[in-house]
């Protein structure tokens, strides 16, 4: 090999597990892999362990994890990653992974990383590979159809996205664009602590869960939420010290309402910056997710597995219940393997 990666390496930059990505699967792999005796590395590009449920929901309340129910995902996270983190041998926060290389010689995986903070690269090797990236950056949707956004102060909290945080509604007027379980969320939540709330979708029906929508109806029945079905936000716009959306529903009939914040709930655009390395690597990717055997949750290339958000297989659920599943069957299988070796 040239380069960065032909660099000697010490007793320190190696492990027999080297997981990337600290979101909740990531986490729950190194508690596991702590749990089995296997020594572990965690490499995570963003300061902050916790994924998606700290950098998009730290305020969003948990509905799908038994015992936690309605606990926020940030203290969940916060409390998962107090828990699991002392079990790495070392944590390395703030690095991003730029090369990924499999020796044949040695069998083990080679990975490059940089400190995004001091510069500083690290690379570090690996009897076995877990890939828990989640699906990498995510920029929010808007109706597609929509103008005047651009007129839109981006320092102003006019539009706002998935904004989970109870105090902000407090006695202002909102209108959540969406019909999936974020939007519900957010709805229920902002129902709680706003003047006015209006759910507003542009279906004819919700597509959450059953349980959220019985109790998004229950929260309309005691007017303390609307729920606007086939409408569709055309036009934003601030005139007169008034901040006034344009709603238009299917039978081409427009409504004005003036609000304080519109949030939406619309879904993502993601841009996994990473899937390029995951194929030169030779893993097998679908629709920009790495596919897997769901009985080991091993992937195309030997020792290396994936888990979480990134991961596709048949009934594949993106919750978080799944994720601390498949991060313990891949430190079962490699521990499994492990004492296989020894007999």
């Amino acid at each position: 090999m040239n380069g960065p990666l032909s660099q000697p390496l010490n007793g320190d930059d190696r492990c027999e597990v080297a997981i990337i990505g600290a979101g909740i699967a990531g986490m729950y792999a190194v508690y596991s892999c702590g749990m089995g005796g296997l020594d572990s590395i965690l490499v995570e590009a963003t300061e902050t362990p916790g994924g998606q449920c700290m950098a998009l929901y730290a305020e969003k309340a948990l509905y799908g994890v038994p015992g936690q129910y309605g606990e926020r995902a940030g203290n969940f996270a916060e409390k998962m990653s107090n828990e699991c983190l002392q079990y790495a041998r070392r944590t390395y926060l703030g690095c991003f992974v730029d090369e990924i290389e499999r020796t044949e010689e040695t069998d083990e995986f080679l990975i490059r990383f940089k400190d995004q903070a001091t510069g500083h690269i690290h690379v570090v090797s690996a009897k076995h590979l877990i890939i828990a990236t989640g699906v990498g950056r995510m920029t929010p949707c808007v109706p597609s159809a929509m103008s005047g956004l651009e007129h839109i102060d981006p320092r102003s909290d006019f539009v706002q996205y998935y904004r989970m945080q109870r105090d902000f509604y407090t006695g202002k007027v909102v209108v959540i664009v969406g019909g999936g379980d974020s939007a519900a969320d957010c709805a229920m939540m902002a129902a709680d602590a706003a003047r006015s709330v209006v759910l507003m979708h542009k279906k004819p029906k919700l597509v959450c869960e059953a349980a959220k929508i019985a109790q998004i109806e229950r929260l309309q029945q005691s007017s303390k939420l609307s729920i606007a079905l086939n409408y569709q936000i055309v036009e934003i716009r601030e005139a007169d010290s008034k901040r006034l959306i344009v709603a238009r529903n299917a039978e081409e009939m427009d409504i004005t309402i003036e609000v304080d914040h519109v949030v939406f709930c619309c879904g993502f655009v993601v841009n996994n910056g990473m899937l390029a390395m995951f194929r030169n690597l030779g893993l097998e990717i679908e629709d920009n997710l790495i596919k897997i055997d769901i009985n080991t949750m091993a992937t195309s290339v030997k020792n290396c597995y994936a888990v979480g958000d990134v991961v596709t297989y048949a009934n594949k659920k993106k919750s978080i219940v799944p994720c601390l599943f498949e991060a313990d069957r891949a430190v079962r299988i490699i521990r499994n393997a492990r004492i296989r070796s020894f007999q």
